[in-house]
């Protein structure tokens, strides 16, 4: 299983990225997103990015974006990766 998860911004507005497990191309993954180890949300990463289209990742639809209820920078290291049970390593491949 290749499962790959980049955050391309993270500020105190707003994270996004991408995720997905290649070999399972149909299926969104989940990100959940931990502040100090507690969850804080969770986001499909199903949103269409036509340079991760570009770049062959999947069809495309394979991005998240999440809009934090307060300002406050979301530590990278803490995200976790969920779909169906899957474990996830994370990789800083980007598509753009």
């Amino acid at each position: 299983m290749t499962t790959e998860l980049y955050i391309d911004v993270n500020t105190d507005a707003r994270i996004l990225g991408w995720a997905r497990d290649s070999d399972y191309p149909s299926m969104n993954a989940v990100v959940e997103i931990l502040v100090d180890g507690q969850p804080l949300a969770r986001v499909i990463a199903d949103e269409y990015r036509a340079d991760l289209h570009k770049a062959g990742i999947g069809n495309g639809t394979c991005a998240f974006s999440y809009v934090p209820p307060s300002p406050f920078v979301v530590d990278p290291k803490k995200y976790l990766l969920l779909s169906s049970g899957f474990k996830f390593q994370k990789t800083h491949r980007h598509a753009r």
